[in-house]
């Protein structure tokens, strides 16, 4: 991506912050503004573009220094916390600022989605290439409800009555699959599939093959129903970007006080300060001290 177009963002992000005099803010005040504003504005591109690292790190440095300076430029000592913390949904103990790097790839996940839409779109052909975390990520979470079998792919798509596909049900016989572009309905017609496996196989790629004949052999296709995409990780099994993106921070560990500050009704200010006094950030007299900051050593209480 070109760096004007990164500059582009930028712009709207210093013409929306010029007249809110952030310095004269609470740092609660600016992480609002930072949730609602700032992060908004490179959505529209991330959702379509896959932003570069240097364009990531320009716009999270800008969003850090105004959430704990109010000015672009901020050094390592005035963020109180590390920005992968504050990254972090709230239930993790973070503050719930979106991680632009995850969400991209939360973001993109649609796309492989909308293109069973049997409806002809504009942008049917928009991000043929996909990234790698991307086509992991659909390819862990969506499986195929097969219709009339003729977008899925044979080899490839988790078409299978279990959910899974033949390439991760029968890896040794996929690999004397010499075209694995066929369709389902394709394959299946006076079994054409066979046709594909080419060289002489192993026994334990023919074990393979005679268990995808019997699964083949109760497979049934509807006419006239177009294939639909199963979305494993929500209730309804259909994508949301919400899910792909969760699961970046399904390994970490709840946040015991999270509802018990976040939930509560005290004003956004005291519950940011409950935050820092939690995880022992606050500018304490200690803590000024290890920042090398002038402080008073002695408690005046």
């Amino acid at each position: 991506m070109p760096k004007n177009t990164v500059t582009c963002i930028r712009c709207d992000d210093s013409a929306s912050a010029r007249g809110w005099k952030p310095k004269l803010m609470v740092p609660a005040g600016r992480l609002t503004l930072t949730q609602s504003v700032l992060m908004a504005l490179p959505i529209h591109f991330m959702s379509v573009l896959p932003l570069p690292a240097w364009a990531l790190k320009t716009i999270n440095r800008r969003c850090r220094g105004f959430i704990w300076k109010g000015d672009v430029d901020i050094s390592g000592g005035h963020c109180l916390l590390p920005w992968d913390m504050v990254c972090m949904p709230k239930a993790y103990g973070g503050l719930g600022v979106l991680n632009l790097k995850w969400l991209g790839y939360a973001l993109h996940c649609r796309w492989p989605c909308l293109r069973w839409d049997t409806e002809e779109r504009p942008w049917h052909q928009l991000l043929k290439a996909r990234e790698k975390e991307v086509s992991s990520i659909f390819k862990a979470a969506a499986s195929v409800c097969l219709g009339d079998g003729q977008k899925a792919k044979f080899w490839n798509d988790k078409w299978l009555p279990g959910g899974g596909s033949i390439e991760d049900l029968a890896p040794t016989l996929f690999s004397f699959v010499k075209d694995s572009g066929r369709s389902v309905k394709e394959a299946l017609h006076n079994r054409i599939w066979i046709r594909d496996i080419s060289g002489g196989i192993l026994v334990q790629a023919m074990a393979q093959y005679l268990k995808i004949w019997d699964i083949t052999q109760g497979v049934s296709l509807s006419v006239g129903v177009p294939n639909c995409v199963v979305w494993k990780w929500t209730e309804d099994r259909k994508f949301s970007v919400g899910s792909p993106y969760n699961m970046f921070f399904a390994a970490n560990v709840h946040f015991a006080c999270h509802k018990l500050i976040w939930k509560s009704k005290a004003p956004p200010k005291c519950k940011l300060f409950m935050w820092l006094v939690v995880h022992r950030r606050c500018l304490t007299a200690d803590n000024l001290e290890t920042k090398g900051w002038p402080s008073n050593g002695n408690c005046p209480l």
